[in-house]
């Protein structure tokens, strides 16, 4: 595995935890922690779709559709 695909998998681990941590995070913080979890979230599936897309389809193209 290269750099890359460890990075992209670390992106994957994180953010699938994000999304596992939002019940707990209701739970210990409230209803206010719930939006910033889930803004967190949304930025670290955006970052592991834009890193794949750019592994796959390379730089350029990844940028063009995006």
């Amino acid at each position: 595995m290269t750099q890359f695909d460890y990075m992209i998998t670390s992106l994957l681990i994180v953010w699938t935890l994000a999304m596992i941590s939002l019940p707990i995070q209701k739970w210990i913080l409230g209803e206010n922690a719930l939006a910033t979890g889930i803004s967190i979230g949304v930025l670290l599936q955006l970052m592991a779709v834009w890193a794949i897309l750019v592994w796959t389809w390379g730089l350029k193209r990844a940028a063009l559709v995006s």
